[in-house]
């Protein structure tokens, strides 16, 4: 009897387990059906709850995942104008710019600019400021296409003399000694927009241009995604360019929960300059 009482007891907390998931997912689902229908105001606040229950329930996350794709094809015209509403509407730089994908890039980027002594960085792309919160650079400067964007960086690091923002569309030509693209390249899907992009980030830097992005073509179903074999760009058109150390990403994207990220570190030194491997 006792064996048997326990069999039913293990089985009702299966079953139970199995009954909260489900529950969860469906209240995330029609969650997610409510939230395309609300103003962007509302939106705002019910996303928060949707993106925490996303990293709380098994399953869940796919689902989150899914509906985000489905929300940027609807809200997309340009990806300039996907990233000011994105940011004005309460979202952020992206899963990239948070948890251990940050902590990553932080230290393979704050160890490169010791190491090398670079005076200062210009990046394009500052995004919300998540990820430079965790940089040390001596000075920086970061452009990016939201005004939004601009505005919660100027006020995040409003005490801290070593950090400049600006507009990309204002970029005074002025150099730095490293130059970076995090988590942009995949997001430029407009051909004439990655292109500039790639000629300011190659031509503003004086000794090494870093970039963290995936590098194969690829039209995503997400239509703010356009994955990019942006290295074949640089041989054709930067010849004085060499890519020097190509980085793998620990955290490797996993299509089955969509962690990690499918970026690797390219660092690339002006011709003349010293090689990364030499130190």
């Amino acid at each position: 009897m006792e064996h048997m009482s326990g069999g039913r007891s293990r089985n009702w907390r299966i079953g139970s387990g199995i009954a909260w998931v489900s529950t969860s997912l469906a209240i995330v689902v029609v969650g997610v059906l409510v939230f395309t229908r609300l103003p962007d105001r509302a939106r705002k606040s019910i996303d928060g709850v949707l993106r925490s229950l996303a990293r709380r329930i098994p399953g869940a996350r796919a689902i989150h995942h899914r509906y985000l794709e489905s929300r940027s094809r609807r809200d997309f015209s340009t990806s300039g104008d996907y990233w000011e509403r994105r940011y004005v509407t309460g979202g952020t730089s992206g899963d990239g710019s948070y948890g251990q994908l940050a902590r990553f890039k932080a230290a393979v980027l704050n160890d490169f600019v010791s190491e090398h002594r670079i005076r200062d960085v210009l990046e394009l792309g500052v995004g919300d400021g998540n990820q430079l919160g965790l940089a040390e650079y001596p000075q920086y400067r970061g452009l990016d296409v939201s005004a939004e964007a601009i505005r919660m960086c100027r006020a995040r690091f409003e005490n801290d003399r070593t950090k400049q923002f600006g507009l990309l569309a204002d970029f005074d030509d002025q150099p730095a000694e490293l130059t970076l693209s995090l988590d942009v390249v995949y997001h430029l899907v407009e051909d004439d927009v990655f292109d500039a992009h790639m000629r300011l980030l190659f031509g503003a830097s004086t000794r090494y241009v870093a970039v963290y992005a995936s590098n194969y073509d690829s039209v995503e179903s997400a239509i703010h995604v356009r994955h990019r074999e942006f290295t074949r760009w640089v041989g054709e058109n930067c010849p004085e360019w060499v890519l020097d150390h190509h980085l793998a990403n620990p955290y490797a994207y996993d299509p089955r929960d969509h962690s990690g990220s499918l970026a690797d570190f390219y660092f690339y030194r002006r011709a003349g300059t010293q090689s990364l491997q030499d130190n």
